[in-house]
């Protein structure tokens, strides 16, 4: 009896650990579930789609200030392209700058606008001045363009798809202004030009705004352009002998020729150069002393530092590019800033969508410094078609550079209302 019970109790326990082996409760306790975490697959995801926005570029490649333009753009943009380009409503667009060379010739830039509006497609142009020769093309096309003339052809109240992007229709009525507050004790103003569409225009203005501002223009000279012997005008200029000398419209190096040459022929009076000077362009010409007294705009991307975050992208694109900032007189590149701004803000690159952001007083800062839209009433336009442009002003002290004031694009408007050159706006 005594074996068979231990044969039992051997049994039953080697059943028992037999149940445990295969998993089966031998017992009433019971133990905590094992639970598996359900399989997930990450979702597949498509990287968006990047598209491309074509811009067309027109300037004269063989013009010192639009060669600059061009070089500067051709830095820019592909830096703006690797930083993500264009994003509007989650749609990522990379810019393609199609460049053309105008020459500065009316059917030459016509032809170019041409094969961009026909052959490349584009819906966007920065222009220059031969934009009067094609803007009846682009009008009809819906083709948006943003531009750099002088002609107040560009700013007329039946036209919805031009814009002015530079400050050429406007610094001058408002550093003339500041001018005159400033230095109210000088009374007569010489002038020279380059013989171009440009230079007539500049004159004509200074005409105006001489009436305006109740000054006496004793002497305006259109010289040829690409002029490096001006010694002629200069001794004309000396003979007349102006306090206040002025002239405009053909960057480096003529410009530094001509101011040479002046004070070479015994001139003295007062230099206002009211479309700027960039010290480092002129530096190579003429020593800087020679402009001692001169006043003039002095551009965001020649301070140091520059005020805007823009202008120090710019240039740090344009030295990785090129090696150095060598001083590039790259004031006509500020174009391309307003049409950024404006696509951004319109989150479209819809024509019509754009230019009703421009149109209705978009601001935004270029290379140059900030900016505005204004409307022109005295061209019939309640639109704000035109740039204004917010000016820091500066002299030479001994070959340097001394900032003597800087005026915002608001207190600039206030200056062009005071003076009425544009006509009257509404308070």
């Amino acid at each position: 009896m005594k074996g068979r019970k231990l044969l039992v109790l051997v049994g039953v326990m080697l059943l028992a650990i037999t149940l445990v082996a295969i998993g089966c409760p031998a017992s009433p306790t019971t133990t905590a579930p094992t639970t598996t975490a359900p399989t997930t697959t990450a979702p597949t995801t498509t990287a968006p789609e990047v598209k491309t926005l074509k811009v067309g570029l027109l300037c004269n490649f063989e013009w010192p200030l639009g060669l600059d333009m061009k070089k500067l753009l051709d830095a820019v943009v592909p830096v703006y392209n690797e930083k993500g380009g264009l994003v509007i409503g989650g749609d990522t667009y990379k810019i393609d700058l199609i460049s053309y060379n105008s020459k500065n010739d009316p059917e030459t830039g016509r032809a170019a606008v041409e094969r961009l509006v026909y052959e490349d497609k584009v819906k966007f142009i920065i222009g220059d001045i031969t934009a009067d020769a094609w803007i009846p093309l682009t009008e009809e096309n819906k083709v948006l363009s943003v531009n750099n003339s002088p002609s107040l052809g560009i700013l007329g109240p039946n036209l919805k798809y031009t814009f002015q992007g530079s400050y050429l229709n406007t610094s001058m009525p408002v550093l003339w202004a500041w001018f005159v507050d400033s230095y109210p004790e000088m009374k007569t103003v010489g002038a020279m030009f380059p013989d171009l569409m440009h230079g007539h225009g500049d004159a004509a203005q200074l005409e105006q705004l001489c009436n305006v501002f109740n000054l006496d223009l004793v002497e305006t000279t259109f010289y040829p352009p690409e002029t490096t012997d001006f010694s002629a005008f200069a001794t004309k200029v000396k003979t007349v002998n102006p306090q206040v000398f002025t002239t405009a419209g053909s960057g480096p190096p003529y410009q530094e020729l001509l101011w040479k040459a002046l004070r070479e022929a015994g001139y003295e009076g007062l230099f206002f150069a009211y479309r700027g000077i960039t010290p480092g362009s002129s530096a190579k010409v003429i020593p800087l002393n020679i402009l001692d007294g001169t006043i003039f705009v002095l551009f965001d991307f020649d301070m140091e530092p520059p005020l805007l975050s823009v202008t120090k992208e710019a240039k740090d694109a344009y030295i990785a590019e090129y090696g150095s900032w060598d001083d590039p007189s790259a004031v006509m590149a500020i174009s391309w800033y307003l049409l950024e701004a404006a696509l951004e803000q319109a989150q479209s690159t819809d024509p019509d969508s754009v230019a009703a952001v421009i149109a209705d007083g978009l601001k935004f800062d270029t290379i140059a410094g900030p900016a505005m839209m204004i409307s022109r009433p005295d061209q019939g336009n309640p639109r704000t078609i035109d740039a204004l442009y917010g000016m820091n002003m500066a002299t030479f002290e001994e070959g340097k550079v001394k900032v003597i004031d800087i005026v915002s694009p608001e207190g600039a408007f206030e200056l062009v209302k005071e003076s009425g050159v544009f006509g009257v706006y509404p308070d």
